[in-house]
């Protein structure tokens, strides 16, 4: 809708509890679009909900990073 060829989502459990399917806190999933490719990462960072947020940051930044350096491996 917008024409962008990148785009970037952040979602999980930073805790401090998990997910109701047991998935345990600090499991985040960083999705990315670019180019007409999508690739999606999950990380598990079970060390306080302010540095799970900060590792899912510095994460989604880095693949924003490899899309824009041209990286075919975005992860």
């Amino acid at each position: 809708a917008y024409g962008t060829n990148l785009g970037i989502g952040i979602t999980g459990y930073a805790g401090p509890e998990g997910g109701e399917d047991g998935t345990p806190a600090g499991t985040i999933y960083i999705g990315i679009y670019y180019q007409g490719r999508t690739q999606v990462r999950c990380i598990l960072s079970p060390r306080g909900r302010e540095r799970a947020r900060w590792e899912a940051a510095n994460h989604a930044l880095d693949m924003i990073l490899r899309a824009a350096q041209g990286r075919k491996q975005l992860l």
